[in-house]
């Protein structure tokens, strides 16, 4: 799933949690869940948008690596 504008004001922590959800919801023969977040540590924008959705990310038990 790839999904745009997860840090969109607007959104809010709403679609983040829906859409790391849709990630981490148990289904038969699924053992592993993995969300990628991708952001450009050169582009100020960018790189002020993945700090800001750490917190939701742990709150639903994502660690960053």
């Amino acid at each position: 799933m790839i999904v745009d504008r997860l840090d969109d004001a607007k959104a809010g922590d709403g679609l983040l949690v829906q859409c790391a959800g849709r990630v981490i919801r148990a289904a038969p023969g699924k053992d592993l869940a993995e969300a990628h977040d991708y952001h450009d540590p050169a582009t100020p924008i960018l790189a002020a948008s993945l700090p800001r959705r750490m917190p939701g990310y742990r709150a639903l038990g994502f660690t960053r690596t």
